[in-house]
This record gives structure tokens, C-alpha cells and sequence, in this order.
């Protein structure tokens, strides 16, 4: 008999469940839930027509393995038997496919009663020039054909041959999977309530492989586009700059430019469509790249960057990063369009300015907010789908995608730009499981962010925006959004009284975006105020005054003459592979330098030391060992000091003993001071990271930059002092291989790298141990 504790444990382990279960589905991903409420609800309803026994109260002792299961309880063999009944053949409703269909069907019907009448007026007896009473004849004949349509020609309804795809049957799959690890979780009298194993069993997937053999021969039967899906299912580069005049052509201003603002997240950081609507300003910031770009004194190059903690693949809260760099056309830039949508929305339509006094002021903001007077409320999916197909269709963009279609576009773009994989990955946030880019790394993707910005994601140097050069004065700065003036001097101010508002970190990092944004709008804004000098924004009398016209002359001006590369763009443009090698060794010798720098004030401290120690004895000697290079060699110093009966002077002492008339010969005054030298050998290991023979006879004839010089200098010099006691052995066989070299060089009269070469291929891919116990095998006495 169970334990009356017992039953109060499992109703709170029930309880626990339950609660959490509700939280799942109320956090699941909204399209998901959508899409999956139908086919459970259809499920259910398939489960009662069936007739099937409810679940008895004793359950689950009754369950048999193998045994259907009552109620709407999943198991495989249900689920195979409801997709085969109820899915499989079922005819789409909606959709393209269905409307092809029906237009197909309509033509074909047009066709066969316009054919049916031609035929009609060629059996006609009386035919076109007949009697007067021909009239009479007519309305006797459509008598008659109207009886004989009715009874024996008369169109059939439309009914459609077509069956549902493959993805939808198995989004009726994954909906009822779901179900049964509901039912799974889910307890009654103490355990589950569906013990049934997973239903995606060996039959479930057959039913899956049959639709997918059917897929290509029902596209071909039904005329399907062949492009769909494909590369050519996108559009080009050149489009990005067309939707952007569009948008600033529409008459609805606010709707076109918060489209655009839209379309090129998409485009340019790879967002899905429920990433991109519910941005907030607190989310954006701006990022200093200094190893991008040419550098120009004071002009920094930055990068804009999106926070993201949630979207259909982050239902947890994970952080993942937007970025983007402004880019080389104004038409096609994120930030700048970012920039004249803010300053439209604060200073055209004059929505309030955000209140950056409190969190609670300003976090809710949405970037591509719904109206007006509801800058909380985000862009609904139904919206901006609408906006995005309405300038589609006016750009020309034929696409099977909408909202996505930035993301797909973007992605095969960067590909045939010559990006790497592993970058466009980290654009796209598909490897964010790793634990070292999501926790550790900026996770920014520089190359693919300078082939979006139209530049060389090869090597960073190519990015160059001559428009950034031109920087406006502080006036111009101050009439862009002048309510932020405020908090840029509370920003910049410690002891302004609204200095610790900026504990915050993001109210900081959104205060230094917008003064970027000042920058990049005013040196955007030329270029669009040429083509759009109507619109509501360059109304702004900020557009009108002289020294804002003299700004834009010179901006345009710099951004027309031609530029020429320096030497070292030349040299990086031309050879990569050196200018990388270059930026390795001046990474070198920076890190040498530091390491000597640590190295002298070490020395320096230990010096003071054993000044302090000799003031107190009369006479010392004192061994000072310090290792002072990189490769490891020790010199020893050994210094005696003989120190006079009247102690070491103070600092005036000396000054006086400088004196002409106080100074003496030094013989008579300077203690002894005996310095010898001794530089004992350095400890060097062989590096691990050679792999070939061409290799091996480089570093024994000349060594290896930065680690250690050439080993016949090093047997020269030192003997064998200068090995590790443990590599040993690994010096013998490294040694047996380059003697074999050598052999050879002498006996057929060539170079030792010629030998070193026949070496490798012979060895081929393995390694050179292999190598040494192949020569101490051939030369072993038989």
C-alpha cells in the first residue's frame, strides 16, 4: 500500500511539470506555434473520428508493447496511419501551386468551349450568309446547345491532382512529435502518460523518403519554376542601392525609409525578420576597429553593432552580434540610412527625444517602431512583409522570399565576393554553439563585413570611405539632434550632475552612437539631397544654411577626385601573402621589444637592490644572473667591490668631489672594481613544428628566425652543451636524416635542397620518424 507522503510527492512532481510545460509553449517561437496548433488540433480530431477508447483510470498498468494506444496518445504506427489518410493525398488549399492550378484549369476551359463554338458555327447549315430567319435559327440552335451542354458537355468542376510537398507533411510530423514528448513529460498515477518509444521510427521515416522521391517528379508534372530555391531565387548587389531610392521615393516617407532600415539589416548582418523588428536603441552601439581601414588622422574606423538576445534560434537568452561598417555607396549603407530615419522620426515628424535619465525612460524604443505615437510598439510581421513586397515589385527584385530574402541574398553574395566560410557563419550566427566564439570572441566578422561594405574581404586595408575624411564642424554636429547636447556634456563631464546616469553601460554606448551618427548623416546627406531635394528631411533649415552647403561642396569634391594608393596599400594590394608575412614580423619585433623593455627594468631593480646590500658592507662580492635574450642564453656577471673605510659619499659629496678644487686623482679614491664575464651556452629544444626534410636541412644550415640560429652554428660554438638532456634521441634521428642528405648531394654532384626534395617524395605523407627507421633499416648490416 502506498505511503500517503508518496501521493503528495508525485502531485508536486505532476505540479512542477505542468508549470513548466505551460512556460514552453507560451515562450515557443510564435510561427511555430501558429504552425503547429493546426495539425495537433487535426490530430485530435482524427484520433475521435476513429473511435478510439479513452485512457483507463488504472493506466498505464493495461499498455502492451506493440498495441495501438487509446486517445490521442502518439505512438509511430498512429502516426504513419494519420499522415497516409490524412496528409499525404490531401490537395493544397492555398499557396502558388494551387493557384497555378486553377489558372491552368481555367485556360484549358476557355480554350475547349472557344474550340467547341468554332466547331459549332462550322456545322451551322445555314452559316454566316443564310435566310433572314436566320435569326430564328440562332435562337433555336443555342436552344439546343445549351441542352446538350447541360447533359452531356458541360464542364467539370475544378478539382486539383496536386498533393501536399514534402516539408509540409513533415511539419505535421515534427507538430505531433512535439505532442508526444508533451505526453512524454507528462505523469499520471506516477508515471508517463505515453510510455511508447519516439514515434520517427523506421516506418515514419519511409513515409518520409517516398514523399522525397516524389518531389522532383510532381515539380516536373506541374510545370514547377525551376529557379526556385536556386541561385537565382535572390538578387545582385546593384538592387541594394535601387530599393533605397524607391524607398526615399515613396509618398508615405516614414513607411519608406523605416522599410529600408529593414531591408538592409537583413542584408547587411544577416537578420531574420523576427531579429530585425524587435531591436531597441539600448541594443545598438558602435565599436572601434583599429586595424581596419587606412588610417587617417582622426578618423577612426567604427562598426555598428546589434546586441541580440533573442529570435527564433535564441529562445535563451544567448548573446549574439550584429555588425556592419558604413558602406562605400551612401545609397547602400545601414548606417547612414539608421542616421536619416532617427533624425526623421526626432526632428521632422518631432517624436519625443528619449529621456536617457533612467532605463525605464528609453530601453523599450524600437528601432522600426510601429506608428507615431507608439515608439514601444514593434513592426508586425504582416507589415513589414507588405512594405517589403510592395518595393519589391517596384525594384524589380523577383524572389520566392520576402522578409528572408535579404538574408539568403546577402549569404550567396558573400560567397561569390570570395569570403570565407568560417566568416559567413559568424555573420549568420550558425555556429554560435561554439563556446569560445559565443563567450570569448567578438564574435565580428571583418571580411564578411567589408565584402557587405563593397571592399576586399581579403585584407583589411582596402576599406577606405574618402566621404568619413571630410569631418563638419561643431556647429553643424550641434544641430543634429540638439536635445542630445545635454547628454553628450554629462557624457563627456564627470562632475555634471547627470554624469552617473552613464554607470549605465549601454545609455553610454548609445550617447557615443548617436555622436557617430551625427557624423556619418551630414556626410550622407549631400549625396541624397542631389536626388531628393524635396523630401521632408533636407527641409530642415540645418540643409539651408551657408556653411552647410560649403561642407557638402567638399564632401562631393573629395569623394569625385581620384585617389592614389600609398605604398604599402600597393604592396598589400599586389602581394598579400608578403604584406601578411611584413605584419607578422613587425608583430615580432614589437613583442621583442616589449619582452626587452620587461627585461631592463628587471635589470634595473636588481641593480638598485645590490647598491642598497653593498652601502652596508665594506667589502662584497656579488653574483648578478640574468637572462636577458630570447634565446635563452645566461650571462653571468661577477662584480667585487673593495669599499674605503669612509663609505660610500652621499649625492653632495660627490657634487663637491666634481669641484676643480676639491677633485683628486681618481686611482686614489674609486674602490677596485675586478668585472668578469662568463656566457654559458643557452638550452635550446628543436622546434616541433617541422614536418619535411626541406625544412629539417633549412633550419640545420641556417635556423629559424626569431627562435634559434642554424644547428651547425650551434655544434660549431658549443658542442653538444647547448641540447636538451631529453631530446637527445630526437637530435640523432634529425641528424641521421640531414646526413643522408648530404650522401646523396655528394655522390650525385647536386644541391642539398634537390636532395631534401627527393626525400619528401619519397616519403610522401608520412612522417619523418618513418623516414629515419626506412635509412637506419637500409643501412643496417644484413
Amino acid at each position: 500500500m502506498a505511503h500517503p507522503d508518496d501521493f503528495e510527492l508525485l502531485k508536486a512532481v505532476e505540479n512542477a511539470t505542468s508549470y513548466y510545460l505551460i512556460d514552453e509553449d507560451k515562450t515557443q517561437p510564435q510561427n511555430t506555434r501558429r504552425t503547429y496548433t493546426r495539425p495537433q488540433k487535426e490530430w485530435k480530431e482524427w484520433c475521435a473520428e476513429k473511435a478510439l477508447p479513452s485512457i483507463p483510470p488504472e493506466w498505464p498498468k493495461p499498455y502492451s508493447q506493440g498495441g495501438v494506444l487509446p486517445a490521442d496518445l502518439v505512438d509511430e504506427g498512429k502516426l504513419v496511419w494519420f499522415l497516409d489518410e490524412k496528409v499525404v493525398s490531401r490537395a493544397p488549399k492555398t499557396g502558388s501551386r494551387a493557384k497555378n492550378k486553377r489558372r491552368r484549369w481555367a485556360e484549358g476551359a476557355a480554350e475547349r468551349k472557344a474550340k467547341k463554338a468554332e466547331t459549332a458555327s462550322l456545322d451551322d447549315p445555314a452559316g454566316p450568309s443564310g435566310p433572314d430567319d436566320s435569326c430564328i435559327t440562332v435562337a433555336v440552335k443555342t436552344a439546343v446547345d445549351k441542352t446538350e451542354l447541360t447533359s452531356e458537355d458541360e464542364e467539370e468542376p475544378f478539382k486539383s491532382a496536386l498533393t501536399l510537398k514534402f516539408n509540409t507533411v513533415r511539419t505535421y510530423g515534427n507538430a505531433i512529435t512535439r505532442l508526444w514528448a508533451e505526453q512524454r513529460t507528462r505523469r499520471i498515477n506516477g508515471q508517463m502518460l505515453n510510455p511508447s518509444p519516439h514515434p520517427r521510427g523506421f516506418a515514419n521515416k519511409a513515409i518520409y523518403r517516398y514523399l522525397l522521391r516524389q518531389t522532383h517528379e510532381k515539380g516536373r508534372e506541374e510545370w514547377a519554376d525551376r529557379m526556385v530555391g536556386t541561385i537565382k531565387d535572390a538578387y545582385s548587389p546593384a538592387k541594394i542601392p535601387e530599393h533605397t531610392r524607391c524607398a526615399w521615393g515613396l509618398k508615405e516617407k516614414a513607411c519608406g525609409l523605416r522599410t529600408s532600415v529593414d531591408f538592409l539589416f537583413g542584408n547587411h548582418m544577416l537578420l531574420r525578420s523576427s531579429n530585425r523588428r524587435p531591436i531597441e536603441l539600448a541594443d545598438c552601439f558602435c565599436l572601434e576597429c583599429p586595424n581596419e581601414g587606412v588610417k587617417v588622422h582622426n578618423n577612426p574606423t567604427y562598426a555598428f553593432v546589434v546586441v541580440m538576445n533573442q529570435g527564433k534560434t535564441n529562445q535563451n537568452g544567448r548573446i549574439e552580434y550584429g555588425a556592419c561598417l558604413r558602406h562605400r555607396d551612401p545609397y547602400a549603407c545601414l548606417v547612414g540610412q539608421l542616421a536619416f530615419w532617427l533624425f526623421f522620426r526626432w526632428q521632422v515628424e518631432r517624436e519625443p527625444f528619449p529621456d536617457f535619465s533612467r532605463p525605464e525612460k528609453w530601453y523599450n524604443i524600437k528601432i522600426l517602431r510601429q506608428q507615431k505615437d507608439r515608439p514601444t510598439a514593434g513592426l508586425s510581421y504582416q507589415t513589414s512583409h507588405a512594405w517589403t513586397r510592395r518595393l519589391y515589385s517596384h525594384v524589380g527584385i523577383k524572389t520566392s522570399k520576402a522578409s528572408h530574402a535579404p538574408r539568403v541574398a546577402a549569404t550567396q553574395n558573400a560567397d561569390m565576393a570570395g569570403v570565407p566560410e568560417a566568416q559567413i557563419r559568424r555573420a549568420g550566427r550558425w555556429n554560435m554553439g561554439d563556446s569560445m566564439i559565443g563567450c570569448y570572441l567578438t564574435s565580428l566578422p571583418y571580411a564578411f563585413m567589408r565584402a557587405s561594405a563593397d571592399f576586399s574581404p581579403e585584407w583589411a586595408g582596402s576599406y577606405f570611405i574618402p566621404r568619413s575624411t571630410v569631418l563638419p564642424s561643431a556647429w553643424l554636429r550641434s544641430q543634429i539632434w540638439p536635445q542630445a547636447d545635454f547628454w553628450f556634456q554629462a557624457f563627456k563631464d564627470t562632475s555634471h550632475e547627470m554624469a552617473e546616469v552613464f554607470e549605465n553601460k549601454a545609455t553610454g554606448a548609445f550617447i557615443e552612437l548617436l555622436g557617430w551618427l551625427r557624423v556619418v548623416l551630414l556626410q550622407d546627406a549631400p549625396f541624397l539631397e542631389r536626388d531628393f531635394p524635396s523630401h521632408p528631411i533636407f527641409k530642415d533649415p540645418v540643409f539651408k544654411t551657408d556653411e552647410y552647403k560649403n561642407f557638402a561642396a567638399s564632401v562631393l569634391r573629395v569623394s569625385e577626385e581620384p585617389r592614389e594608393d600609398s605604398q604599402a596599400e600597393l604592396i598589400q594590394k599586389a602581394i598579400p601573402a608578403i604584406a601578411e608575412k611584413v605584419r607578422g614580423v613587425e608583430a615580432g619585433i614589437y613583442s621583442l621589444k616589449k619582452t626587452v623593455e620587461t627585461e631592463v627594468l628587471s635589470l634595473k631593480a636588481e641593480v638598485t637592490r645590490l647598491k642598497d646590500e653593498i652601502q652596508e658592507r665594506n667589502k662584497a662580492e656579488i653574483t648578478i644572473v640574468t637572462t636577458i635574450s630570447p634565446f635563452g642564453r645566461t650571462h653571468r656577471q661577477t662584480v667585487r667591490y673593495e669599499q674605503q673605510q669612509q663609505g660610500i659619499p652621499t649625492s653632495s659629496q660627490r657634487r663637491q668631489s666634481l669641484s676643480p678644487e676639491t677633485r683628486a686623482p681618481v686611482a686614489a679614491r674609486a674602490p677596485t672594481v675586478i668585472t668578469t664575464t662568463t656566457e654559458l651556452p643557452p638550452q635550446i629544444g628543436l622546434p616541433r613544428t617541422i614536418r619535411t626534410v626541406r625544412d629539417l636541412v633549412r633550419l640545420w644550415r641556417h635556423g629559424l628566425a626569431g627562435y634559434m640560429d642554424s644547428v651547425d652554428a650551434l655544434e660549431k660554438r658549443w658542442g653538444s652543451q647547448w641540447r636538451l638532456r631529453n631530446e637527445r634521441q630526437l637530435f640523432s634521428t634529425r641528424k641521421r636524416i640531414v646526413d643522408e642528405v648530404v650522401s646523396r648531394s655528394q655522390a650525385n654532384g647536386r644541391p642539398e635542397d634537390e636532395s631534401a626534395r627527393q626525400l619528401d617524395e619519397e616519403r610522401g605523407q608520412r612522417s619523418l620518424d618513418w623516414l629515419f627507421k626506412q635509412l637506419k633499416g637500409a643501412h643496417r648490416p644484413k
